[in-house]
């Protein structure tokens, strides 16, 4: 039944990660806070992050579709022996886990925070608000224009010279210093950061509940996935950890990501049922990519924890690696979009 704290890392999958010692608990790690053991109920569960408080149809249809039919089967695969799936749709499923996750939202939150922030930087360079100014009136000089011809008419003067000083006037727009500017972001930026970060989480959240509430498994995600033959196998290290996105994806360049754009061309797929056994889907000899570390791959991928059934220092070491490729964009790719764009502005 749906509620107030919702799981967005099913306890259904997380089950199969609990420790030993108690069946009801599992250990938790992050990159930057000493490992734990917790309850399962208290795991990757977030204050309505599905609904507001007056509306939980979106967590109530998550909940009846995982516990109505994907649950048992998971748990059938877990005790089964190992072999091809055909008593599930690891298809439907996966595409569930893909989109119902707050790792997806959490990251495109803290990419739009990031591109906003790179942004403001830019902006602050006085050279590049000069050529910023310069295009946009060079576009439409129009309201330079009708300032120079009030202006004229001010002083009764013939407005017929009012497009020459509106021209020269774009021409000569430049910052006359690096501090031109400073009183004017001393009162922007604090407003701005109020006003704006905030909507842009809510925003991200409300975008989110709305893809889902078209669908909590989407077609179109899962066309990518049934060329693949999925199986479940037994990893002889006994050591596999759950990642806060559950499942990752290996595609065409080798990269692993948890979250595939709709170019990529998926080669494999993962995703952990317990210590020892792991579903994968592949088009291809996923030997080798097993056998590449991937306890550390689901780390990397990760947003902001993995869980485990035990604890020890073999975990210890991923845990530091959490995050690293976690986010859609990385900096570096969000720079380069906002250097782009302001960089097409300006030469407008």
């Amino acid at each position: 039944m749906s509620g107030k704290r919702q799981h967005y890392l099913p306890q259904f999958l997380q089950r199969g990660f609990a420790s030993a010692t108690d069946r009801t608990r599992t250990w938790y790690y992050r990159r930057t806070a000493i490992s734990k053991e917790v309850g399962i109920r208290d795991v990757g569960v977030e204050d309505y992050f599905y609904s507001d408080s007056s509306d939980t149809t979106l967590d109530t249809s998550i909940t009846a579709l995982e516990s109505g039919e994907f649950a048992s089967a998971i748990q059938q695969i877990r005790d089964g022996q190992p072999g091809s799936i055909s008593a599930l749709d690891m298809p439907k499923l996966l595409a569930h886990l893909e989109v119902r996750s707050r790792h997806l939202r959490a990251g495109f939150t803290e990419s739009c925070e990031m591109l906003w922030d790179i942004t403001v930087e830019l902006l602050k360079q006085p050279e590049l608000l000069a050529g910023l100014f310069q295009s946009r009136y060079r576009r439409d000089p129009a309201p330079i224009m009708r300032e120079a011809e009030n202006q004229l008419r001010a002083r009764n003067l013939p407005t017929e010279y009012a497009e020459e000083i509106a021209q020269t006037a774009i021409a000569s727009l430049t910052i006359p210093s690096s501090d031109f500017f400073a009183p004017f972001w001393s009162f922007v930026l604090p407003m701005a950061e109020k006003l704006f970060k905030p909507k842009l989480r809510e925003a991200v959240k409300t975008a989110h509940q709305d893809a889902l509430k078209k669908s909590i498994s989407p077609a179109i995600r899962a066309e990518q996935y049934p060329p693949l033959a999925f199986q479940s196998i037994d990893v002889t290290s006994n050591d596999l950890i759950l990642g806060d996105s559950a499942v990752i994806f290996c595609v065409g360049n080798g990269e692993l990501k948890a979250f595939v754009d709709k170019d990529d061309e998926i080669q494999s797929i993962f995703l952990p049922l317990s210590p020892r056994r792991l579903v994968i889907g592949t088009n291809s000899n996923t030997e080798s990519d097993i056998d590449r570390g991937l306890r550390q791959q689901i780390a990397r991928c990760s947003h902001n924890f993995f869980i485990a059934a035990e604890l020890s220092d073999a975990n210890a070491a991923p845990a530091r690696e959490v995050g690293r490729v976690a986010l859609p964009l990385s900096s570096d790719e969000l720079r380069k979009i906002v250097n782009e764009v302001i960089g097409d502005a300006v030469t407008c």
